[in-house]
């Protein structure tokens, strides 16, 4: 299962929420993402999101990074 949580703040204070749960396994983690997205727009009246080529090759590569400090505790602080 997949579950994301969105969110609208102003003024440091949470207007609305919602999360969004994807269980369709055969999905990618990035067709995922772009689907809890859509529905989150939806669920905020919000316009569809548009991804281009170059949204979709930055995110890839921007989770890639992400993925690699998480699992090579980049960042910890050692005594």
């Amino acid at each position: 299962m997949f579950r994301v949580w969105g969110k609208i703040m102003k003024d440091n204070h949470l207007v609305k929420d919602t999360v969004v749960c994807i269980d369709d396994a055969s999905l990618t983690r990035t067709k995922k993402v772009y689907k809890a997205l859509e529905e989150m727009c939806y669920e905020f009246d919000l316009a569809k999101p548009i991804w281009l080529k170059k949204n979709q090759n930055d995110f890839i590569l921007f989770i890639s990074i992400l993925i690699h400090f998480f699992f090579t505790g980049y960042g910890d602080k050692k005594s």
